[in-house]
């Protein structure tokens, strides 16, 4: 599940036509978990998608899933549940990942690359993203433009 990212400098980029953001997150999300789930996470799920449609440009939102599994593998504690939530706000679809952090001693530094990617190709698709860390708990939040 891991990519190397190489971001154009410019150029345009080709997303799909806009279609229910159930539908283009729904499979894509199911697969990571089922791929985590066999690392021992478990999920609670809170997913609202109402009836915006979404333009992406699935590859990239491949490559931003893998880069959250990897991170979950490397930080994220198996003793409580990774929680996700899809919710429309003011014309966007934002989604959340939440996790709480392993302990100390089984922590890998990391170099925020994966993150980085991140932010690159939500911004590529007309996006954002934002992480957070708050004491044993991890947080990013996706925001999609809806069509």
């Amino acid at each position: 599940m891991e990519y190397s990212l190489s971001l154009p400098k410019s150029g345009p980029w080709r997303s799909e036509p806009p279609a229910p953001a159930g539908e283009v997150f729904g499979p894509l999300l199911q697969e990571t978990a089922t791929f985590l789930e066999q690392y021992g996470y478990t999920f609670q799920w809170e997913l609202h998608f109402g009836q915006g449609k979404v333009a992406v440009h699935t590859p990239y939102l491949r490559r931003i899933l893998d880069n959250l599994s990897s991170n979950i593998l490397k930080y994220a504690s198996r003793k409580e549940p990774i929680q996700v939530q899809a919710q429309e706000e003011e014309n966007t679809l934002v989604l959340f990942f939440r996790n709480s952090l392993k302990e100390r001693e089984d922590v890998t530094e990391g170099t925020c690359v994966g993150l980085s990617s991140v932010q690159a190709m939500m911004e590529k698709m007309g996006g954002s993203s934002h992480a957070e860390q708050t004491g044993t708990a991890f947080q990013i939040t996706l925001v999609f433009p809806l069509s």
